[in-house]
């Protein structure tokens, strides 16, 4: 079994609307999440599962009054999305292998990336280097766009690093079982939002 990383990174220092922006969304859906401390302008969740909704990480987003957020997801070292917020609404989507799972949408399908819709956040390098870093997916059990890393855990920690989210490789259940993130600490360091029934 491969790796599993699940965060979403606010342009905000305001925790407390953060938290409760995660709350309101996490109470919705059953949901739980632990929200790091801001750094460098940036607040970090690391939302559990049930979270996983484009619509509601917008939503934690304009809720938050965060103008722009990140959210990035990786499963089993094999599938690594992510949807970039400007003001709540999607500005730009990508899915390394949308038929994954079966049948793909025509949304999965859509979401192919698109590095010049970071410019609020990146300089033209840093769009350049993510434009190289998205043009590959899998679909169909095939390569296509550009060549495909054996496991994304490198190419999500790349794209992290080039839109400068730190802390990104983290998971909610990672953090719950009592693993540390690196230069972050364990969860006795973070907020915890909890509605698991």
């Amino acid at each position: 079994m491969g790796t599993n990383f699940f965060s979403m990174h606010l342009k905000s220092t305001d925790l407390d609307r953060v938290r409760v922006a995660v709350d309101a969304a996490a109470e919705q859906v059953g949901g739980s999440a632990f929200v790091a401390p801001p750094r460098n302008g940036w607040i970090v969740v690391y939302p559990s599962m049930e979270l996983l909704n484009p619509e509601l990480l917008g939503a934690i987003a304009l809720d938050a009054r965060a103008s722009d957020a990140v959210a990035m997801t990786l499963f089993d070292s094999d599938v690594l999305c992510y949807w970039y917020f400007r003001n709540g609404e999607i500005a730009d989507c990508f899915n390394s292998c949308p038929d994954y799972f079966g049948e793909a949408s025509d949304e999965d399908m859509a979401a192919k990336g698109d590095a010049k819709a970071f410019a609020p956040i990146l300089d033209a390098a840093g769009v350049r280097k993510l434009t190289k870093l998205i043009k590959g997916r899998m679909i169909n059990g095939e390569a296509v766009g550009g060549e495909l890393p054996d496991f994304e855990d490198e190419r999500f920690t790349q794209i992290a690093d080039v839109i400068g989210l730190q802390h990104a490789a983290g998971f909610y259940d990672y953090l719950a079982e009592g693993e540390a993130i690196e230069g972050l600490g364990d969860a006795a360091a973070l907020v915890h939002v909890d509605h698991r029934g």
